[in-house]
């Protein structure tokens, strides 16, 4: 049997052992809880919320099957019992999960739970029963709950009556901003949401004390027809006081006075009083306090608040003016107070408030260095990344990074002819980010209501491999804008010069000919692009359990403002196409989309579907995408069954050449990629989670390549070269990171023509491909 085979087999018998004899430890009279089902006549009581409200549940199942942790406590108890009947010690520390024993109260307490919640609903007259049955297998039991609605309750007429006129005024003009209508259910969880939807509108249009506590709800139905409810969302008279003179406060609103920074104030101190010196100073009517020296540009922090002196109070600039700071990424601590000041300054009779806000920086450098080994085919290196962060560059926050990289790598598949069998690579890098949008006649306000970022980034890296040498000098200028549940990403320039000073007249000879389709990856080439991307992530439903839709999408292009220029100006073509420093620029335009749905079944199991679509046609100044450019398939982010750019493009299969081990990876990419994605994620134990999943894809070309035999894409055969694979993971959960391996398996192969389905004849080497990567795949 293939190694492959046994350890899959071993696997899968390990499985069902875990799993068998579930009721190995459920007495005679006991009933193991096999499944529980809740049934509801109406549709918004769902089975899957419902079950919130359930005191006892089954033991959690791999793919709703095998109870594995129940299976790992039976058999951790079997051995511990073995041992002690030994008189051996033992220590015995519950592993897995105990069984799920029925117990008749806690189903009493599920239909108290269910009740109130179909109650708290709307639906007062439901009715709530369950029954059990034990017939079905050996003790076990099976569950159900059934909800029967009856006719629900419904708001009526609905009113905001506050305790002053200027107030109910405000909130009736703005009465379609909330959430009860006439018509909807009496639901209990959207009035709360009323309150605070109404306290909050009032806290944003200066009504400093008010507080969602101080509204209540008076509920009518006799005067109404049956399951009708008139609402009013009244206040209580006496709620609002200040603790300081137990003075009652009406509907009064508050502006900002004074507002001051204490730039850094260390909150381990005794804090800042009258007998610490500080320096103080002013901009744009905003008060700075510090000491010895100011480390942020005032100019930079007025920016970044939405605390404005004059201005009516907002609870929102508060939280905006929380999230503008953190955004910074310069200080550990901040802290805003607001203090009424209306008993020590009645200027105009107004009601004052002064904003305090304290803030304590980070170290503003820092320098690491640290050391990796690395394998690639089986062919070893080490490599060390040396880097430093100045946080506070230009005393306006702005990150600025230095990176140096050098790494070697000893080649196995070199010939002797060769005197270097070694790979060298070398790499700089600067980038600089700035917490704010950097262009020019953008007044400060605008500037100050945009959440976006700039960043500039340059970099230079040098390879040597024992066929050629390759330099990228490369320089880019982006914007990143937040708005809620999306972010833009606007590449305005990024410019990669890639040149060759050398390559091997031999490998240049059997491979680089012309019409060889690798030859455009090792000619010298210069990329000019503009790019714009998304990413959308909406919460669903299941938000409890974290239902989740992502969506990425962007597209680029490059070569036009050049070719435009060049046409513009009449000038003449070199062999065929545009050049700039006598190197030919790439034309293209690119399109990706990236679309997953996480779809929880409880706090333990979920499904995750990814479909990910891309599209890279060249035109123009080129005719072919440059090769960082292309597609691949394989790997640990798309068909897990094989191993990165080894799969397509099409029904194309690859060679490994041991003169050129990487050459064959320049033809396994392509112009079209496809990647479709089934994944089952289940926690198992400690940090542990495991994984089950499904992958399908492949790349293809646009235009017909000589290198590339059956990778043009076809409609008329595309569906047939979908690659197939299936395979397991397991998954280390250290909050801050994750750890993955996957073990993926081929199960439709299109480049074996004569047997693309891989049950028979399975081999690990060609059939087989293991992934270890840094977080989920998708």
């Amino acid at each position: 049997m293939p190694s492959n085979k046994r350890i899959f087999a071993i696997l899968l018998i390990a499985t069902l052992f875990f799993s068998c004899r579930p009721t190995r430890y459920v007495a005679d009279n006991e009933y193991l809880v096999r499944k529980v089902t809740v049934q509801s006549d109406v549709s918004n009581i769902s089975s899957s919320d419902s079950k919130r409200y359930i005191r006892q549940l089954p033991n959690s199942r791999v793919i709703g099957i095998f109870p594995i942790k129940l299976g790992i406590y039976n058999n951790h108890r079997a051995r511990v019992e073995r041992r002690l009947a030994a008189g051996k010690k033992v220590k015995d520390k519950q592993l897995g999960e105990a069984p799920v024993i029925y117990n008749a109260m806690q189903t009493e307490v599920s239909l108290a739970s269910l009740k109130q919640y179909a109650h708290n609903k709307g639906y007062f007259d439901a009715e709530v029963s369950s029954s059990i049955d034990t017939t079905r297998k050996k003790k076990r039991a099976y569950i159900t709950y059934n909800i029967k609605g009856n006719e629900p309750y419904k708001i009526n007429d609905f009113n905001i009556i506050l305790n002053d006129e200027p107030t109910n005024n405000l909130l009736n003009i703005s009465k379609n901003r909330f959430q009860l209508k006439q018509g909807i259910n009496f639901d209990t969880e959207v009035l709360d949401n009323e309150r605070s939807l109404v306290s909050n509108y009032l806290r944003n249009n200066g009504y400093y004390y008010f507080d969602k506590n101080y509204l209540y709800y008076d509920a009518d139905s006799s005067r109404t027809a049956s399951h009708w409810i008139n609402l009013n969302l009244l206040e209580n008279k006496f709620e609002r006081r200040i603790t300081r003179d137990s003075s009652i406060i009406g509907q009064e609103i508050f502006k900002i006075r004074d507002v001051y920074y204490y730039v850094n104030f260390d909150p381990q101190s005794v804090g800042i009083t009258e007998n610490i010196k500080i320096d103080t100073l002013k901009y744009d009517d905003i008060n700075f306090l510090y000491k010895d020296k100011i480390e942020v540009r005032p100019k930079i922090l007025a920016l970044h608040t939405f605390l404005l002196p004059n201005q009516i109070f907002r609870q929102r600039n508060i939280n905006r003016t929380y999230s503008s700071i953190n955004r910074m990424g310069y200080f550990g601590f901040l802290n805003i107070q607001t203090r009424d000041v209306r008993q020590k300054d009645t200027i105009d009779g107004l009601n004052w408030l002064d904003c305090h806000v304290s803030m304590l920086p980070v170290k503003a450098q820092s320098f690491s260095i640290d050391l990796e080994g690395t394998n690639s085919a089986g062919d070893f290196g080490i490599a060390s990344n040396i880097s430093y962060m100045h946080r506070n560059i230009f005393k306006g926050t702005e990150l600025f990074k230095l990176r140096f990289r050098v790494a070697y790598e000893n080649l196995s598949n070199a010939t002797t002819k060769l005197i270097n069998f070694s790979s060298i690579e070398l790499l700089g890098e600067a980038t600089l980010s700035i917490p704010r949008f950097l262009f020019p006649f953008i007044d400060i306000d605008k500037r100050r209501e945009l959440e976006a970022s700039s960043e500039a980034k340059i970099s230079y890296s040098y390879l040597r491999r024992p066929y050629y040498t390759r330099n990228i000098a490369s320089l880019g200028m982006k914007y990143t804008f937040k708005q809620p549940r999306f972010m833009h990403y606007y590449d305005l320039i990024d410019i990669d010069w890639v040149f060759l000073p050398w390559i091997d007249e031999d490998f240049q000879k059997h491979y680089l000919g012309t019409g060889s389709l690798i030859r455009y990856s090792y000619e010298d080439h210069f990329i000019m692009r503009t790019g714009y991307s998304f990413v959308f992530s909406q919460p669903t439903g299941k938000r409890y359990l974290g239902e989740k839709i992502t969506i990425k999408a962007g597209t680029e292009i490059a070569g036009n403002i050049l070719y435009g220029i060049y046409k513009a100006a009449n000038i003449k073509q070199e062999d065929g196409s545009y050049k700039i420093f006598k190197i030919s620029f790439s034309q293209y335009v690119k399109g990706d989309f990236d679309f997953s749905y996480k779809l929880p079944f409880d706090t333990r199991n979920q499904l995750v579907f990814h479909g990910a679509l891309g599209i890279a046609y060249p035109y123009g100044n080129s005719k072919i995408i440059p090769f960082e450019k292309r597609y691949y398939g394989g790997g640990a982010n798309s068909v897990r069954g094989w191993s990165v750019r080894t799969l397509g493009p099409g029904t194309y299969k690859g060679s490994y050449d041991k003169r050129n081990g990487a050459a064959d990876y320049m033809n396994q990419v392509g112009d079209i990629k496809l990647d479709l994605n089934l994944e089952y994620r289940l926690k198992l134990f400690w940090k542990l989670e495991g994984a089950i999943f499904v992958d399908a894809g492949n790349v293809w070309t646009i235009h017909k390549y000589d290198e590339q035999p059956g990778g043009v894409f076809k409609a008329s055969t595309f569906l047939k070269q979908i690659a197939l694979g299936y395979g397991l993971g397991i998954r280390a959960d250290f909050n801050y990171f994750l750890v993955r391996f996957d073990w993926g398996f081929k199960a439709y192969d299109p480049g074996r023509v004569d047997e693309e389905w891989r049950f028979k004849n399975v081999t690990f080497k060609k059939d087989m491909a293991m992934h270890f990567a840094i977080g989920y795949p998708f």
